[in-house]
């Protein structure tokens, strides 16, 4: 009788992995498997997550409908010889090309492209990762067979790595920390990206809805951070980098035009609590009721520090660690769809446009954002607030996107309300 072949099993997996007999990468809904297949994937039972700080909250989302076979990726042939071939050309646009879009501060331009794939050659998760990664930048700027063919090459090497990642999860080594937190960002820019390489049948989740699922791993890729800050200083000369330019943050550089639009998160502050609009479970000890919540007060100043920060053009994309500065009480509230945590959000969208022109990955998203957002707060109360449709039309501005209604300057929203607007 033939030997039963071992493997590896998805106790935790999605019920479509059990029922093909195949490896789940436990990390759905949706998995990376039924991403491939267009299928609605399901779990049985609430995940055991192997660390907290990097369970993701995905039940809000909902899953894609099933698409025909037709509409999937042909699979690869995957031969020695062709995986050779295919892994040398990935590793060749990673070092020429794909490194460019992970590098935020001048440190990571050697770094990213010298000594992260000589680190990678240690760890078979992070080299899986920039397979993963390149792999997606070809399928973007590719058409046909070929975009069809580095997809599907991407989200098997997405799969792969993000299984053999989830083992050093159980206990970080001070030694491992950097990679760690290297291929912790590398997989929530890919989770936000991925969708946009879909073939054309598929309808991918609602922006808002992938922009949920980005704040939550880059929440949990600072948590880790966090946890094991002194070891990732003294490793990692990015990071280091990156909290020394910090230290030189200032609102003076914020333009003018963007001083604007902040003033008007102020403003929409004030005249919420003119009208009422904050209400007694938000009061204090003492039962006064505030002018602003303090998570969006945070949040507030948050997007002042990023917006400064995209003024002084030192620090690349500041707004990707956004969720790691306001916190999961932000994404609690946006995870309620609170019309104002959208209209914050508006604002990061504003910041993520001004990076697709760097950044491949990030195209199109950032003008999305600004356009459901826009949607879905002109549904509730909070449109009738001036404040409000003005920030909603300075956003579409931003993003060149047909606003609601003009945009006024700040001379004359100062004589059409009666608030003043408190200076930055």
């Amino acid at each position: 009788m033939r030997k039963r072949q071992s493997h590896n099993k998805s106790r935790r997996g999605c019920q479509n992995c059990k029922k093909k007999h195949v490896k789940c990468d436990e990390q759905g809904p949706p998995c990376a498997n039924c991403v491939v297949r267009k299928l609605d994937c399901v779990y049985s039972r609430k995940n055991s997550p192997v660390v907290a700080a990097l369970v993701v909250a995905t039940q809000s989302s909902r899953s894609t409908p099933a698409q025909p076979k037709e509409a999937l990726p042909p699979a690869l042939t995957i031969t020695p010889e062709f995986r050779r071939l295919l892994e040398l050309e990935l590793m060749h646009r990673w070092s020429t090309t794909t490194f460019k879009s992970i590098c935020f501060v001048p440190e990571e331009w050697e770094y990213a492209p010298h000594i992260l794939p000589r680190d990678a050659l240690q760890f078979s998760y992070l080299l899986d990762g920039l397979f993963a990664f390149s792999a997606l930048d070809l399928a973007l700027n590719s058409s046909g067979d070929k975009r069809d063919v580095y997809l599907q090459a991407a989200l098997e090497y997405y799969n792969r790595s993000s299984v053999a990642f989830r083992p050093h999860l159980d206990q970080i080594a001070d030694g491992d920390i950097n990679m760690i937190y290297t291929y912790s960002a590398m997989a929530a820019f890919m989770n936000l990206v991925i969708p946009e390489c879909a073939p054309e049948t598929r309808n991918p989740p609602k922006m808002v809805d992938r922009a949920k699922m980005f704040f939550s791993l880059t929440l949990a890729t600072t948590q880790i951070a966090l946890a094991h800050t002194r070891a990732l200083t003294k490793k990692s000369l990015v990071v280091r980098a990156t909290l020394e330019s910090v230290k030189n943050a200032s609102l003076e550089y914020l333009t003018e035009s963007d001083r604007f639009g902040l003033n008007l998160l102020d403003l929409v502050h004030q005249q919420m609590a003119e009208q009422h609009l904050f209400v007694a479970s938000d009061s204090d000890e003492h039962g006064n009721i505030p002018t602003a919540r303090p998570i969006y007060q945070r949040v507030t100043s948050t997007l002042k520090f990023a917006f400064a920060e995209d003024g002084r053009g030192v620090i690349n994309g500041a707004c990707l660690g956004f969720s790691g500065m306001v916190g999961a009480e932000y994404l609690a509230v946006l995870d309620k769809g609170e019309p104002l945590a959208l209209l914050m959000l508006s604002y990061w969208g504003v910041l993520m446009h001004r990076l697709a022109s760097k950044y491949w990955w990030t195209r199109g998203i950032g003008k999305s954002v600004v356009y459901e957002c826009s949607d879905l707060i002109m549904q509730s109360s909070l449109s009738l607030v001036p404040a409000v449709q003005d920030g909603i039309a300075w956003t579409k501005n931003q993003v060149e996107v047909d606003s609601l209604r003009p945009l006024m300057n700040e001379d004359s929203l100062l004589e059409g309300h009666s608030l003043a607007i408190r200076s930055i």
